[in-house]
Parts: C-alpha cells; structure tokens; sequence
C-alpha cells in the first residue's frame, strides 16, 4: 500500500543511472511502496543508446524529463507512427502495442503502468 503523501523529487530521480528504477511497485525492490492498480517508475537511455524494450500487459503514460527522442509506436493497422516528443510531454502508449524510443539524446521518463507493471508481456 502506498501511503497518503508520499512524495518524490523526480527531477533528482531522473539523474540516477539505473535504466529502469522503481518508485512505487514491486519490480525489483520488494520495500517498494505499491498498489496492484498502478506502479510508477523512471526509464532512462544513455546518449545513443538503443531502446530494447519489449510490449507490456498494462497501458502507459511516460512524461518525458530529460532529452529529445522520437517515439516509434506500431499502431493497430501495422504502421509506425512517429511521435516526436522533448520534455515535459506526456505520451499514451496502450498494453501489448510495440513501441520505441529512437534518437541519440540522453533521454529520462517518468513511466506510470496501469495496471501495475509486472515485466514484460507473456503474450506472443
């Protein structure tokens, strides 16, 4: 359970040098405070580095902290859509849609899964 109040500096968190670090779930650190309705994380990529993730379970919300990147996402009718995006923009992403982030920029977002994020998705 997260308890009422809990505050966050993300400005400080979107620094760190984890790629993917949790501030409310259970993915990785178990004292995590969380909620099966939702989990809260930061996704980082170093200058040029390669976006690998795979689709998830949940929907998404990133907001973009630091850098430009160009968001690759395959959209129902198997086309890309190219969303370009810089800071302090919010992006949709909907559960078991490929997606991606494509530049060279150092790039930080805040990520909010809902349901909670449990890993990668299971489907084929």
């Amino acid at each position: 359970m997260i308890d009422p109040g809990s505050k966050f500096h993300v400005q400080k968190l979107a620094g760190g040098s984890e790629m993917f670090s949790t501030l409310i779930g259970q993915i990785g650190d178990a004292s995590t405070p969380h909620d099966s309705a939702m989990s809260v994380h930061i996704y980082r990529l170093g200058e040029r580095q390669m976006d690998r993730q795979t689709p998830h379970d949940q929907d998404e919300l990133y907001l973009v902290l630091e850098g430009r990147r160009t968001l690759h996402i395959d959209d129902t009718t198997g086309r890309v859509k190219e969303v370009p995006l810089e800071p302090m923009e919010l992006v949709f992403v909907p559960k078991h849609c490929p997606h991606r982030f494509v530049g060279d920029d150092a790039f930080a977002a805040l990520v909010v899964f809902a349901p909670a994020f449990t890993g990668p998705s299971a489907r084929t």
